[in-house]
């Protein structure tokens, strides 16, 4: 449980230097790194949930 709160952090984290990026206007970087950060924190929240609906 610990490992996934750690990611789901750090994909939180990069959705908000993503979103910095962008409005500093850096977009080609700011999409690649909006998406990695977005990717993981729907991975993450996809298996938190499976894991509580086997329960």
């Amino acid at each position: 449980m610990k490992k996934e709160l750690t990611f789901l952090v750090l994909g939180m984290i990069l959705v908000i230097i993503g979103a910095l990026l962008k409005i500093n206007g850096d977009k080609a970087l700011s999409q690649y790194i909006l998406i990695a950060g977005l990717a993981i924190e729907a991975f993450i929240l996809a298996s938190l949930v499976i894991k509580s609906l086997k329960k």
